[in-house]
Order: C-alpha cells, then structure tokens, then sequence
C-alpha cells in the first residue's frame, strides 16, 4: 500500500472517531428584557444560572434586556452573560434591542441577518424588525441563495424574533392572541402581515420535501404561551419559546445534535429557579 493511501485512511479512521459518541447541545433563550423601570437595565437575573457559556451555541432569540442597545452599560452587562462578539452566539434581534443598531453591529462584529454554519448545520438569522416583519431585500436574497445552494448539510434552523408565520395561515392566525406576546397591528413592537408565505414558506417546504431538516425558531412568546410547536410536515417544524414577568412557568429550548448520527432534536426545559 502507498505511505500517501496508508496516510488518508488513518486520517479518516481519526475524524470518523472524533465524532463517535458525541454530542453537541444548543440554548435557545428569549424574551428575558424586565422593563421594571429598576436600574440597571439587565436581562431576568435568571439568565446566568443557565450558563450560557457551557454550550456549544447560544441561540437567542430577541428582546434580551428592556432596552438592550439604549446604554452602552446595558450592552456590557448582556456581553458578560452571552458573550455577543462570539461567533457561537447567534442573536435575531427584537424590538426591545434595536434602540441603537449600530451598537449591536459593533458589539456582535455582524449585521442584523446572515448565515452560519457550524457542525454542518445552516443557521439564517434574519431582523424580523426590518420591512415590517417582511422578509425582503438583502434577507429574501440570503434566504433564496442558501435555497439554491444547500447541498451536503441535512439541517436549516431560521432564528427569528417575531412569529412570522403565524398570520396568514388558516390554523394559527385564529390562535395569535392565545400565541405571541403581540397581535397584528401597526408599531414597531407589532406582528405584521408579511410575505412568509408567499416567498420563504415555498422555499423551505421544498427542502423539507428534498429530505433537510427545516427549523423556524422564533423568541416573541412568553406572555400567554411558554411554548409552542407546529409541525408543517415530519420535516419541516415550527417553534417558539420565550420568557415572561419572571414566571416560574417559563422554558428555553435544549437543541441535542448527535453529530455521529446527525440527528438534531429538542426539548423545552424549565427555567432554572433563583
């Protein structure tokens, strides 16, 4: 056997076992803002106790302090926590954290949407607070492009902070005021009609069809719902956690991703307690 050949197959022997018997796990948290008027502005001092640090990714989901980017102080005190500048935090901003963009673009070193790839996975962050809640422009683009081009990984997750599909769909529009922290109407803090249906929902299905995990994780719940799942197909799931007025009650998710078999799953966990 050539030295070269002899070489390749051990170093395939050593990746495959790198793999072996291990797993990834994944937080995704939201809506942990206290707008209590008490200074200073920090995220539910519940936050920490999940130590966020000790997972392989941190998923958040929007409205992290009552006004996350207003004070510099604030955006430090969130930084200690979640580590913002990571590139293993991925934060799909709500409207309690857009004060100052450009602050966030600063302390993250991104802008509000793009994508990530890590473990083989596709991540789509996407600012549900742009257009209304419309996916449109640049992100309609990223969103299409990673459609066309998505070969070898078997899972798509979208972070997103609004409940965007949830209007517009015969079945859970009726269940909005039961669901998200916000109704349809017309504020920045508002769940806009929008065009997920019409040009992302067409994208995703197909390649849940084509046998990828499709994943929509969205943070604006907490309010009248923990949590909330919807299965679109055995494919292709929607869901969404979130925290609300320091409630007992309140989950976050635990994504588990068995990186020998490739499977990602999850639970919602509880809250840890003060």
């Amino acid at each position: 056997m050539r030295p070269v050949v002899f070489l390749l197959m051990i170093f395939a022997v050593l990746a495959c076992g790198n793999k072996a018997g291990k797993t990834a796990y994944y937080l995704a948290v939201a809506h942990t803002r206290i707008c209590d008027g008490q200074p200073p502005d920090f995220p539910d001092p519940r936050l920490p106790l999940l130590r966020p640090d000790s997972f392989d990714l941190r998923l958040v989901l929007g409205d992290v302090a009552c006004g996350t980017s207003r004070k510099e102080e604030t955006l430090q005190l969130v930084d200690s926590v979640l580590d913002l500048s990571s590139p293993h935090t991925l934060l799909a901003r709500g409207n309690h954290d857009v004060q100052r963009p450009d602050r966030l673009d600063a302390w993250t070193g991104r802008s509000s949407f793009y994508s990530f790839t890590h473990n083989g996975i596709v991540f789509l962050v996407l600012d549900t607070q742009l257009d209304d809640c419309n996916i449109s422009g640049g992100q309609l683009e990223m969103v299409q492009a990673v459609a066309d081009t998505i070969r070898e990984s078997k899972h798509l997750v979208l972070l997103h902070h609004k409940l965007i599909w949830l209007p517009d769909h015969p079945k859970l529009e009726p269940r909005i005021k039961a669901i998200s922290n916000i109704g349809i109407c017309d504020k920045n803090y508002c769940l806009y009609r929008n065009n997920f249906y019409d040009q992302v929902f067409p994208l995703l299905e197909q390649l849940s069809l084509n046998g990828i995990q499709v994943l929509c994780v969205a943070g604006d719940i907490g309010k009248y719902s923990k949590t909330f799942e919807w299965e679109v197909n055995p494919n292709f799931h929607y869901l969404a956690t979130g925290w609300g007025d320091d409630s007992p009650s309140d989950k976050w998710i635990r994504f588990r991703h068995d990186l020998q078999a490739d499977v990602l799953s999850w639970s919602f966990e509880s809250a840890p307690g003060r």
